[in-house]
């Protein structure tokens, strides 16, 4: 699994989403990528114990991998791409889908 949104605290990372970055609650994640509004990107926010990791389904395959049934306490959530472009300008390209992942 690839790309990890930060935020200032390492644990409560969807509370932090929602306040600092406008994300919504997804509810469950959805079948594929398609299904996903155009304009928004899904985050998986999983927790840890010791820290959450909030990582993006940039792909179906990505997607299944965080849909994989385990232990570990998992919420989805939307966030605007270009939310995600400033917290990651460095993978512009490829969050805007100019580029393949």
């Amino acid at each position: 699994m690839g790309y990890y949104l930060e935020v200032p605290e390492r644990n409560n990372k969807r509370a932090q989403l929602i306040k600092l970055h406008g994300a919504e609650d997804a509810g469950f994640p959805p079948a594929n990528l398609a299904q996903v509004p155009k304009g928004k990107m899904l985050i998986c926010v999983v927790e840890n114990g010791v820290f959450d990791a909030a990582g993006i389904a940039y792909s179906d395959e990505e997607l299944k991998r965080f849909k994989a049934p385990d232990s570990r306490p998992k919420t989805w959530l939307l966030i605007d791409t270009e939310e995600v472009v400033k917290m990651m300008p460095h993978l512009t390209e490829y969050l805007r889908g100019e580029r393949d992942w």
